[in-house]
């Protein structure tokens, strides 16, 4: 069966061939609506039957319906993004919290290095002239023994000197 809706447009008229599922889904209100047999004889009708508004108001409120849970689903789903968005941008604020203490943790152990780097190489300086003045006083404790050896070894000589003087006294 073919439906075709006379339908008038500034001023024209045209006559649109339209499907009933198109018929019950439109919301022509000024339409003459016939109905043509697939025989070449002349049966037209110009008016619809309740039975085809009822049914056609029935499918538009199923519509309707369906795209209105559509419409709820999409509206959790926006309000299940937006508390994943709020969220995330909590999660990113404590991380950047985060990452703003360890920078200053980083920063002051930058400056203990620092700081420890000075002290060891005040110690490094100390070392050295710890270093330079036990050089210099091994070199005079040497000197001392250097001495002493020669003082004992001039004492030795000057007992026997003295020994053989006594032993010269002796004799006479």
């Amino acid at each position: 069966m073919t439906f075709f809706c006379y339908i008038t447009s500034r001023g024209r008229a045209a006559k649109k061939n339209i499907s009933p599922s198109f018929l019950y889904r439109s919301h022509l209100s000024s339409c003459i609506i016939e109905r043509e047999s697939n025989e070449k004889g002349d049966c037209r009708m110009g008016d619809i039957t309740n039975e085809m508004i009822w049914q056609a108001i029935k499918e538009l409120a199923e519509q309707l319906q369906q795209t209105n849970g559509q419409v709820q689903q999409l509206g959790q789903q926006v309000q299940q993004t937006n508390e994943q968005v709020q969220q995330l941008g909590q999660q990113v604020q404590h991380l950047n919290s985060q990452v703003q203490q360890l920078n200053h943790q980083v920063q002051q152990t930058h400056e203990q290095v620092d700081q420890l780097a000075k002290q060891v190489q005040q110690t490094n300086e100390q070392l050295s002239q710890l270093s330079q003045q036990v050089a210099d006083m091994d070199k005079r404790l040497t000197d001392v023994a250097n001495g002493q050896n020669i003082l004992v070894e001039e004492l030795f000589e000057n007992k026997k000197e003295i020994k053989r003087g006594k032993t010269a006294l002796n004799m006479y």
